[in-house]
């Protein structure tokens, strides 16, 4: 198996999260549902995320809070795949 780069992760995860988080508020404050989105979904978000709101505002935050967290998760997760690598062998 082959090592991860930590900091390709990180980037990833951040782009990815932080988009989500941004595109949640506006769909919220927009009323829209559809596959993977409700405002059941938002308001479970929201208990996560203090301050989130249906707003551009909110939107930004989340963008804020995205990036900031899926840059840690992603980190994690490829530094813990390393680790156990690492043990394997």
């Amino acid at each position: 198996m082959q090592k991860l780069c930590t900091i390709a992760w990180a980037g990833t995860a951040a782009l990815l999260w932080g988009v989500y988080l941004f595109l949640l508020p506006l769909f919220a404050m927009w009323k829209i549902s559809f596959m993977w989105f409700s405002l059941k979904a938002f308001q479970v978000i929201t208990y996560f995320y203090p301050g989130l709101t249906p707003t551009f505002g909110g939107a930004f935050l989340g963008l804020f809070y995205g990036i900031i967290c899926g840059a840690i998760c992603g980190w994690l997760f490829a530094t813990i795949h390393n680790l156990i690598l690492k043990f394997l062998k």
